[in-house]
């Protein structure tokens, strides 16, 4: 009698196969839609992150970075730059010097003149008087006069007027590229603005 292997091919043939699934058909319910809030990082501010200066950068060398302004009066000269240019001021932990910053990334301080400090008891208001119209003299006698950055040259000059200073030039322009001023503040410091039209 004669008997057959099964071939292995026909052997595995004859396995049954694994049962296919159908594809599911997609309802609404059956679609979940990633939340947006879930897949993305979610970054908080806490109150000191919001308030926080920003990180100081020194201008590069050699150019101006910090300016020293004489003055007769500090709260005097804090409300003239404060109000006409908005510099801010850290608080005051010297009699004679307050350190102010301005928008970019130049800084200075208000320099109390030596002498020029509240005047004695014994003193009358004339003679005080006469003495800070004496320093605003020696003061104006310097040669270097800083230039500030702003918007508006003329609208600029109205504040200095304004907050208590004189105009010592009036807008004009130079070169057909830059509009001046100059202004006397309240310390008798000689200063310019500018605006550049290039």
């Amino acid at each position: 009698m004669t008997t057959t292997t099964p071939h292995r091919n026909s052997f595995l043939s004859n396995r049954p196969s694994p049962p296919i699934k159908s594809p599911k058909s997609s309802t609404s319910s059956d679609i979940t839609t990633p939340s947006t809030t879930a897949s993305l990082p979610q970054t908080t501010t806490t109150p000191t992150e919001a308030t926080q200066k920003p990180k100081f950068v020194p201008p590069p060398a050699n150019s101006f970075a910090f300016t020293l302004i004489p003055v007769l009066s500090i709260p005097r000269a804090q409300a003239f730059y404060a109000t006409v240019f908005d510099w801010t001021f850290q608080p005051q932990v010297s009699a004679s010097q307050l350190i102010f910053f301005t928008p970019s990334s130049v800084m200075g301080a208000l320099s109390l003149i030596s002498g020029t400090d509240a005047a004695p008891e014994s003193e009358s208001e004339s003679e005080s008087e006469k003495k800070g119209e004496k320093k605003k003299v020696e003061l104006r006698a310097g040669g270097v006069v800083n230039h500030i950055l702003v918007a508006d040259v003329a609208a600029t000059l109205q504040k200095v007027v304004e907050a208590g200073g004189t105009v010592e030039k009036e807008r004009w322009v130079e070169g057909g590229h830059t509009e001046l001023g100059r202004f006397w503040d309240t310390e008798g410091n000689l200063g310019g603005v500018l605006k550049w039209l290039i």
